[in-house]
Parts: structure tokens; C-alpha cells; sequence
């Protein structure tokens, strides 16, 4: 399954090699089950962010609602990470 990771910008500013592919999100991180709800929520925010991408096992997420969900267990990403444009 396809989820969104987000990240504050100013922590790749200060470390580039966290755009790496093989940073994903973490265990117990909260991840993004559809594109545009993480949009919706980081445009809410002023803050500058990052993004990734990354195919989770279903039943490695504990869904808690509001397009979200947990994941269990340590992922990378599909592609690296990404500026999200506002």
C-alpha cells in the first residue's frame, strides 16, 4: 500500500543525506493514506516540509483515522525524499 510521509524541511537543510531513498518512515511514525489529505494538512501548516513516498505492508499500519495510520515497523522510501511545493 502507497503512504505519505512528511518531515520539516529544516532537519534535510541541515542534513542532506536524509533525502536518501533508504529514509522512510520510521516505527510509529504517522503516515498519509492519500496524497492530497498530507496536502491539505501541509498547506494548513507554515512551516516548509518534506515528503516521501513508500510501499508499506497493510498490515504493518494501525489506521487511526482522518486518512492516517501508524506504521509498525521501520520502511524506506520509493524515490527519496521530496520538497512539497505549496
Amino acid at each position: 500500500m502507497i503512504v505519505f510521509k512528511h518531515h520539516v524541511k529544516e532537519h534535510f537543510d541541515a542534513n542532506p543525506s536524509l533525502y536518501s531513498k533508504e529514509n522512510g518512515p520510521g516505527k510509529g511514525g504517522t503516515v498519509f493514506l492519500t496524497f492530497a489529505s498530507m496536502a491539505m494538512s501541509l498547506q494548513a501548516d507554515d512551516r516548509e516540509w518534506c515528503f516521501c513516498q513508500s510501499d508499506v505492508d497493510k498490515s504493518d499500519l494501525e489506521f487511526i483515522g482522518n486518512n492516517q495510520a501508524i506504521v509498525l515497523q521501520d520502511y524506506g522510501s520509493i524515490d527519496g525524499w521530496h520538497e512539497f511545493k505549496k
